[in-house]
């Protein structure tokens, strides 16, 4: 399922399951992306020591971004970025209310490289039942 008829028709089904919620960013009343997020975990060994709190816990909470989508005519605007902001933005007022570390996320190898430049780090990569490539990203939350 694409990202476009996820939106369409699906986000209203995670939202009301409390799986995820969709947030809408629009601009002059045009709707230019959306983010859909939930709660998550990332475990200590996928994180290499250098990016580890220096309390050692087993896994360590985190905020997924379970889809990200950018309107094909905003795109190459620095839309995604911006929304990956305020995603990272969400996650640490998370921090202060209920503890969340970390920001997560999977993609597929075409948007390895826009997660890169928006200051995510690759812990895993993992082939997966359609013979490609899944990417796992992370975002440690300055705090």
């Amino acid at each position: 399922m694409g990202l476009n008829d996820f939106y369409h028709y699906e986000a209203f089904d995670y939202q009301d399951e409390k799986l995820g919620i969709t947030y809408v960013f629009i601009y002059n009343s045009k709707t230019v992306g959306y983010a859909t997020v939930a709660m998550s975990k990332i475990v200590r060994d996928e994180i290499k020591r250098r990016f580890r709190p220096p309390i050692g816990l087993k896994d360590y909470p985190a905020l997924l971004i379970g889809r990200l989508a950018v309107d094909n005519k905003w795109r190459r605007k620095g839309i995604g970025t911006e929304i990956c902001k305020w995603c990272i933005g969400r996650a640490l007022a998370l921090s202060d209310e209920i503890g969340c570390r970390y920001v997560v996320l999977q993609t597929d190898e075409d948007h390895k490289a826009f997660y890169e430049k928006a200051g995510f780090t690759l812990f895993k990569e993992e082939e997966n039942r359609k013979g490609t490539t899944d990417c796992w990203f992370f975002y440690k939350i300055d705090i």
